[in-house]
């Protein structure tokens, strides 16, 4: 079913997007001054290093058996 777990796969990145973004503000509005800047930080260096292992990992899920590929998609990035 492919087709159905592709629609999956649009779905679940824009639910994702929107949670970054509500995410980022939750962030703000709960840290000030250095302890928010401390925040960001940590959460800039998951989305590289995020942005870093996903592509070699997304290699290697395409040459898995199927549904290799669908499956390491449908697991949550660090950022968007």
């Amino acid at each position: 079913m492919p087709l159905l777990a592709y629609g999956l796969l649009f779905l679940w990145g824009g639910m994702f997007v929107g949670i970054y973004t509500v995410m980022m503000g939750v962030v703000g509005n709960r840290f000030r001054g250095g302890d928010l800047v401390s925040v960001y930080s940590v959460m800039s260096t998951a989305c590289g290093i995020g942005a870093f292992v996903d592509p070699g990992a997304t290699g290697m899920a395409m040459n898995l058996p199927p549904p290799g590929f669908p499956i390491l998609q449908l697991l949550p990035a660090p950022c968007s």
